[in-house]
């Protein structure tokens, strides 16, 4: 069921597996750059888990509103708090955040009660000239080649996704003009401004908790390993690969993703 929270000015839609009771433990999946709550979807399909899904959309995805502008990533991280501390305050609390939305998993496990964040290609402050003209180039995508290749790289198995890259690009470059209007001020000013990255993610948020795990595809081209592999060591944390999976980790290897979440849960009890 969804169910939608007046917060910060946005109107957020969130999906929950069911009600809530006090006792419940709940799993809050983040997406990512310009994704959904339906991230949750594979991990949902798999029967006899210990935690109930909560899967949130930020503003100017899925269908949560865009009123305050321009979207901003410390926007999201306030929002995903405001969220956990009034409508989660009587749960036990575990973030799965997904690449952008390691910012918010990680300003959460700060400034609530949430005891853990799983962090599945996380983003990163690791930011080279390469690196930033390739997020550029495909996370707003102005050309259908560069739609498709952004796509079908997002899995270890690209041949999966072609059925449906031709259809996707389509769509992405219709929506291209709205799509560079919502994101750009967040992709330009925030994600690749590397003196932002470097005070906020790196220092004040990777540096300010402990309390995550760092999950990595082995094949992810837009959180590659070679990448994160520095910033777990930076931080002294352990750097876990899950073989065969792309960025698209949830979709590549849902049972693998479940075990680390199972194992979050069971070191915290």
């Amino acid at each position: 069921m969804y169910k939608q929270y007046e917060i910060l000015g946005e109107t957020i839609n969130v999906y929950f597996e069911k009600e809530l009771n006090q006792d419940d433990t709940i799993c809050l999946f983040i997406h990512g750059f310009g994704s959904s709550n339906d991230i949750m979807k594979p991990i949902q399909r798999i029967g006899n888990r210990k935690f109930i899904i909560v899967s949130i959309d930020l503003p100017g995805c899925g269908k949560s509103s865009w009123n305050v502008k321009p979207i901003s990533i410390l926007n999201y991280m306030e929002i995903t708090k405001e969220f956990i501390n009034k409508y989660l305050l009587h749960n036990e609390v575990y973030i799965v955040a997904h690449s952008l939305g390691a910012w918010s998993g990680l300003y959460a496990v700060k400034n609530t009660h949430a005891k853990h964040a799983l962090l599945l290609g996380p983003a990163h402050y690791h930011l080279t000239p390469n690196r930033i003209e390739f997020a550029l180039k495909y996370l707003i995508p102005k050309t259908e080649e560069d739609a498709i290749y952004s796509y079908i790289t997002l899995s270890a198995f690209p041949e999966r996704f072609k059925a449906t890259a031709h259809m996707y690009a389509k769509s992405v470059i219709s929506e291209s003009n709205d799509r560079a209007e919502r994101f750009e001020h967040m992709l330009h000013n925030e994600m690749m401004n590397k003196e932002f990255v470097n005070k906020v993610l790196n220092k004040e948020l990777y540096g300010g908790s402990n309390k995550y795990t760092i999950v990595v595809g082995e094949k992810d081209l837009y959180t590659r390993p070679d990448e994160i592999s520095i910033i777990a060591k930076e931080h002294n944390k352990t750097m876990n690969l899950i073989p065969e999976a792309g960025h698209a980790i949830f979709v590549d290897q849902p049972i693998a993703v479940l075990n680390f979440i199972n194992e979050m849960i069971e070191n915290e009890k």
